[in-house]
């Protein structure tokens, strides 16, 4: 049999699932933001399947590829002949992406997207726990990792 789990580590798990569900009940209940659907979901998604980078290029695409991961599994529609592609500008493809072409599954796209995101920040969590840990203990470290799944910009 496997040995118990130490109680620090229990605390460590238990924070990170306060974060995490803090995070994925908002995922929800938040309206789409001004950049997240034009700049990096919808952008994301365009990497993705054509490996053209016109849209928004002075970013880098890494985020933006991760973000958009699910919707190759929901395979929205990418309609690459408006205008608005041809001319790389993201806000009028990304609206007729998201509430024109896949309306019904704009929730869908959207939510994944930000799922995606909230992974990245249950393991920018366990990144900012060990290296607190490493330079100031134990204790440190669970403060930090406290701090950081109660704060509110997170």
């Amino acid at each position: 049999m496997g040995a118990a789990l130490p109680v620090q580590s229990k605390w460590v798990w238990a924070l990170l699932g306060v974060f995490f569900l803090q995070g994925f009940f908002l995922i929800r209940s938040m309206s789409a933001t001004a950049d997240e659907v034009p700049f990096h979901v919808v952008n994301g998604y365009s990497y993705l399947k054509t490996r053209d980078y016109r849209m928004s290029p002075a970013n880098p695409a890494l985020i933006r590829e991760w973000l958009a991961l699910p919707l190759l599994g929901i395979r929205p529609k990418l309609d690459l002949t408006k205008r608005s592609w041809a001319e790389a500008d993201s806000v009028p493809f990304a609206y007729d992406f998201m509430y024109k072409d896949n309306r019904a599954a704009a929730e869908r796209i959207l939510n994944s997207a930000r799922f995606m995101n909230l992974l990245l920040g249950a393991v920018l969590g366990l990144v900012i726990y060990t290296w607190s840990r490493r330079l100031y203990g134990s204790g440190g470290g669970l403060l930090s990792l406290a701090f950081y799944a109660f704060c509110p910009n997170f």
